[in-house]
């Protein structure tokens, strides 16, 4: 179970980090402290890679690996998603690692 759905349950936690939820939470405070930039990766012989630039929005045309969220919070909701095609692996850090995508 996500931690945060833990926390709601009862549990304790000191600090927690987490990315952009644009909601209040219940007991739960926020403070920014940071932002972290969204980079797109290609492997290298993909399409998008191989153009060198790319005009805005041309992700949208292939399939893009979106690491999914196990908690409630964002259930039927994408953060971060332009591609209208997702493919929703379960360990998205391997497969980039290898190349796939």
């Amino acid at each position: 179970m996500p931690d945060l759905d833990l926390i709601k349950q009862g549990e304790q936690a000191m600090i927690g980090i987490g990315g952009p939820i644009d909601e209040a939470i219940a007991g739960i405070e926020r403070i920014a402290v940071g932002t972290v930039e969204m980079i797109p990766v290609a492997a290298p012989d993909h399409p998008l890679a191989l153009a060198g630039r790319n005009a805005p929005g041309a992700g949208r045309d292939h399939i893009q690996l979106v690491l999914t969220d196990r908690s409630g919070l964002t259930r039927s909701r994408d953060l971060g998603v332009i591609g209208t095609q997702t493919g929703r692996p379960t360990d998205l850090g391997s497969l980039l690692k290898e190349g796939i995508g």
